[in-house]
């Protein structure tokens, strides 16, 4: 009899203890799905909100690049540039912006502008995912000029100066990759010292 009753209390302990275990991880469920739904509902109420892996998300926590976070912001890009992608951004460092007259980087900026804004910084956009290594071996192939075609519509060319990968714009003007190959979960990031401009205007 004693037996048969250290039996049931042993099944008892275990059952509680199954039923207890199973518990916790049907809320630790509950939260995780909780914790995605508050993730997705802010990214939607907030479309400037940074993923914090994507090129933008990295950009933003890069110190370099604190100038061309706040233009894509401006620009309304956040949104396009945190999307599924890949894209390969030329990132102007905040260097290369502060090459730009001040009263012509200020204009810019301004909120009227966000157009022309937008055409500049999608100018410095490929899409698909391209490693410096790939690039460099796409100008070989090309007989040491490779013709891209940029987010933006128009093209852009990359060639090679020694081993340092250079890019030429619709204007003539040239920027030279110095920062290869940041990677994000939506693509890579190339830092160049100049920024690029399409056909539409020239700084």
């Amino acid at each position: 009899m004693k037996r048969l009753a250290s039996i049931l209390m042993i099944c008892l302990f275990v059952n509680t203890y199954a039923q207890q275990t199973t518990d916790h991880k049907k809320m630790d469920e509950t939260k995780k799905v909780s914790m995605k739904d508050k993730t997705m509902k802010d990214k939607q109420s907030n479309p400037n909100m940074s993923d914090k892996t994507s090129v933008v998300g990295v950009a933003s926590t890069t110190t370099d690049f604190k100038t061309l976070t706040k233009a894509i912001k401006g620009a309304d890009l956040v949104a396009t540039l945190n999307g599924e992608g890949p894209f390969t951004v030329f990132a102007p460092t905040d260097a290369a912006f502060n090459k730009i007259p001040q009263e012509k980087l200020k204009g810019l900026m301004n909120p009227a502008s966000k157009s022309d804004l937008k055409t500049i910084l999608t100018y410095h956009v490929l899409p698909g995912k391209i490693t410096a290594e790939e690039l460099i071996a796409s100008i070989n192939d090309n007989g040491g000029q490779y013709i891209a075609t940029t987010v933006e519509g128009t093209e852009l060319t990359f060639s090679l100066q020694g081993e340092t990968v250079v890019l030429t714009d619709a204007n003539g003007g040239t920027a030279t990759v110095i920062t290869a190959d940041v990677d994000a979960s939506n693509g890579i990031i190339h830092g160049i010292d100049t920024v690029i401009m399409p056909t539409m205007t020239k700084m």
